[in-house]
């Protein structure tokens, strides 16, 4: 098993979706993901904080970018 496939479905989407687009705003993560704004954010928070992706911005303005 490779680090990619111990990954959420999720967790993955929102890699594939920012190799494609380069940046991602929470609005776009929950829809792409079909979910709640509350675990849209965590998602992304369990991707910063394991260094796959940057958070930019503040406040309305936060995107999510791949970590190079």
């Amino acid at each position: 098993m490779n680090d990619y496939e111990r990954l959420s479905t999720e967790e993955q989407k929102i890699l594939l979706y920012l190799l494609d687009n380069q940046k991602i705003n929470r609005k776009r993560a929950t829809e792409l993901l079909e979910l709640k704004d509350t675990k849209t954010y965590e998602i992304l928070n369990l991707l910063v904080k394991k260094g796959l992706i940057l958070r930019k911005g503040k406040g309305r303005s936060t995107y999510y970018v791949l970590k190079k």
